[in-house]
């Protein structure tokens, strides 16, 4: 009796224990628990076409072609999704993030069915994004993208484009870009230096837009205006150029002076510790600067002045 007591409680805690281990098997997974499921994709993702032009503003414009596939099952809606791109290089990107509700559903003319998803505005330079339907069921989506006036684009023939529409995205696309043009990076200069200028002393003051292109160590100035100071007479710049050459550690600067007729001022020198990344410096530069300016008279006799000037050059590029 003794064994079967003990037979029926060993039976008992089995088939306690297997109720529990069926019991687990049946319940329910929680959140956490369950498989990852994979993003969803835009497949066989290819830019067909891409070409950056640059202006001397140092803005791009861009236009870009690139076809893709669904993979089964999935959908996507620009006009109730966000949208996102971006073409980026070395030095530079284009960013665009368009809020659902930007793109307007457009039908055939023809057929009278959806065509394509449209978007015109301007973010971050970006004018127009188009997303056409495929031709055939399981065909090719084809994408069009315009800009214009992009402040940062990327002047390198090698970049990496993005295209995300709601959770779908196409990862990171190796794309070779034609770029037309030089990337420019606009910024502003000032100069403040005094000295002499003969045997009087003399100082001068300069400011207006500096820029520079591509690789080049070369900052140019334009649309320069200041003033040259002998003595006691100020005389106003009427036309200036410049440059730094940044790898030699250079800096020239030549101008006419207003009157009639107009006198001419040209300076050279040296310029210490500038140093471009990616075309870009800010800071505060000591300078020399020594040359002459030739002082025209009118019906009188002209003067040549030997100007010796220290001081600074202030860049924000």
């Amino acid at each position: 009796m003794q064994r079967k007591f003990l037979s029926l409680g060993v039976l008992g805690l089995l088939a306690l224990l297997l109720s529990g281990c069926i019991q687990q098997f049946v319940l329910p997974l929680r959140p956490d628990q369950l498989p990852l499921t994979p993003e969803a994709a835009l497949q066989n993702f290819s830019v067909k076409q891409a070409a950056l032009t640059f202006g001397t503003d140092g803005k791009a414009e861009l236009k870009l072609q690139a076809t893709f596939k669904l993979t089964n099952g999935d959908a996507i809606d620009p006009v109730t999704e966000i949208v996102s791109l971006s073409l980026g290089g070395a030095n530079g990107s284009i960013n665009a993030t368009i809020q659902t509700g930007s793109f307007a559903a457009k039908n055939s003319e023809k057929t009278g069915l959806l065509e394509k998803y449209e978007f015109k505005g301007n973010i971050n330079g970006i004018t127009k994004v188009v997303v056409k339907l495929p031709e055939v069921a399981g065909g090719f989506w084809k994408l069009e993208v315009e800009g214009k006036g992009i402040p940062d684009a990327s002047d390198q023939p090698s970049q990496t484009f993005s295209l995300t529409i709601g959770d779908t995205a196409s990862g990171n696309i190796a794309v070779n870009v034609k770029v037309k043009g030089k990337k420019a990076n606009i910024g502003t200069f000032a100069i403040a230096a005094t000295g002499t200028g003969g045997d009087q002393s003399a100082s001068l003051a300069l400011t207006g837009t500096a820029v520079t292109e591509g690789a080049s160590p070369v900052i140019k100035f334009r649309d320069a205006s200041g003033s040259l100071t002998i003595g006691a007479t100020t005389y106003t710049f009427s036309k200036l150029e410049g440059q730094i050459n940044v790898t030699e550690s250079k800096i020239s600067l030549s101008g006419k002076l207003a009157g009639t007729p107009p006198s001419e001022v040209k300076l050279d020198g040296t310029v210490t510790g500038v140093t471009l990344t990616n075309g870009k410096v800010t800071g505060t530069f000591n300078l020399s600067l020594t040359g002459k300016a030739q002082l025209k008279k009118k019906g009188g006799k002209n003067q040549s002045v030997n100007l010796s000037l220290t001081g600074s050059v202030q860049l924000t590029i």
